[in-house]
């Protein structure tokens, strides 16, 4: 199906398909990165999470197909993470009166809707209504890549958490994995040896691969105990059992850095090509 552009009236939102390429990809970086020895370490990600081994290939044959992966301790952890919306200035009963009541996100949740049949340049000149209203949770079912753009407070965080939330509620199979953006890159920068000055520079780009996805991911398990290993997350990511929730892109730290990174996004989307795959930012990131 052909990738939707679809853009949201309320909250000022914009759908569209992450697989498009920024206009200046040519700002990639070209020089190849200084290796010093040295091992940069980051409050972050302590040194738990550095050494995995080889990881083995989505392709390999050698990747068993056995039903032992466990991902239940991780649905938990994500469960509570993600599952609630506190809201301050509410007292109920005898609750003390700055504390911040927790509600289930599927009970308060409100649907946003969106616009569809809008075009790139009907949102340059403003023109915010199109053919018919729509949940976003509906373009979900029906696009693979979706990029949801909002200013802040517009819904942008809650939306994946609700997502991640109804998809753990729904059903065992698919696996929703979320990820700071931020702090994946972090992780990238410190897996390598380049020279520290260098790391420091606002445009100092880490190519970030699907096995550092997978790296990040079991490292943070190891690191929380939560069961999940590279075998059984190929395994999910290869028969498209896996939505990948990615937030905060606008916190990575420059224009050519957040390009970059949603270049990169892009070949990996395609690598997994029957996972699908949501990436929040504001405008202008």
């Amino acid at each position: 199906m052909d990738p939707l552009t679809i853009g949201l009236a309320i909250l000022g939102i914009v759908i569209g398909c992450l697989g498009v390429y920024y206009t200046r990809k040519q700002v990639l970086i070209a020089q190849e990165q200084k290796k010093h020895p040295i091992s940069p370490t980051s409050p972050a990600f302590p040194s738990t999470i550095k050494d995995h081994g080889a990881l083995p290939s989505d392709n390999a044959t050698s990747v068993s197909t056995r039903l032992d992966f466990d991902d239940s301790k991780y649905r938990e952890w994500l469960s509570e993470e993600i599952g609630y919306i506190d809201i301050r200035g509410i007292r109920i009963g005898t609750a003390p009166a700055k504390a911040a009541m927790r509600f289930p996100i599927l009970d308060l949740y409100t649907e946003l809707n969106v616009q569809k049949g809008l075009t790139n340049w009907d949102m340059e000149q403003g023109n915010l209504v199109g053919d018919k209203r729509i949940p976003l949770t509906n373009v979900l079912e029906v696009t693979r890549c979706v990029a949801v753009a909002g200013y802040p407070g517009s819904g942008k965080t809650t939306f994946l958490r609700y997502v991640a939330r109804k998809h753990l509620n729904e059903t065992a199979k698919i696996l929703p994995l979320y990820l700071d953006l931020p702090d994946l890159y972090q992780f990238a920068i410190h897996q390598t040896r380049s020279d520290r000055q260098e790391m420091e520079e606002p445009n100092y780009f880490v190519e970030i691969g699907p096995d550092s996805i997978i790296h990040y991911l079991t490292g943070f398990s190891k690191k929380e105990n939560l069961g999940l290993s590279a075998d059984g997350l190929l395994i999910k990511i290869k028969n498209g059992e896996c939505i990948f929730l990615l937030d905060s892109l606008d916190e990575l730290p420059s224009a050519v850095v957040r390009e970059l990174m949603v270049d990169t996004l892009s070949r990996i989307s395609r690598r997994w090509d029957k996972c699908k795959f949501v990436i929040a930012s504001r405008p202008l990131a």
